[in-house]
Order: C-alpha cells, then structure tokens, then sequence
C-alpha cells in the first residue's frame, strides 16, 4: 500500500510539473511525446548552432566521435568477436 501510494504521488507531481507542456502540446494538436521530441529537436539544433557561433566545431555532431577515435589509434568499427 504505501508504494503504491509513492507512486500516486510521483505521478500527481509529474503531472504538475508538466502541466504547461501538456497544455502547449493540445495548443499545438500533438500529443505530449510528439511535442517533446520536437522541441528537444528544436533545442540540440539550437546548441549545434550555438557551438559553431563559439567556435567549437563538430562537438555536438557524430562526426566529432569518429575524428575521436580516429585520433586515438582506436578503429570503432572493428569487431570485437573472438
């Protein structure tokens, strides 16, 4: 009983939380994972740019591990099977 009734309240409190995103998310016609994985999109888009701005190349980009690893001696596509 007392947790299920830890989980009622972790709820209730996600559901505060998250009330003006849910609310956004109607606004806009598109359910609540939709809307966040838009506007998390929106948001690494936005620090990508940013990093450019400041000079900080590909840190934020895939290729940035390659050039990493490249760097290292270290082939990331190599198989590991023995």
């Amino acid at each position: 009983m007392v947790l299920e009734s830890g989980i009622f309240a972790c709820h209730a409190v996600w559901l505060l939380r998250t009330r003006h995103l849910r609310k956004e998310a109607k606004l806009a016609g598109e359910t609540f994972d939709e809307y966040m994985a838009r506007r998390h999109q929106s948001a690494a888009e936005e620090l990508g740019e940013i990093a450019q701005k400041e000079g900080l190349g590909p840190m934020f980009s895939a290729s940035a591990d390659d050039e990493k690893t490249k760097s290292n001696g270290v082939d990331a596509t190599a198989s590991t099977k023995t």
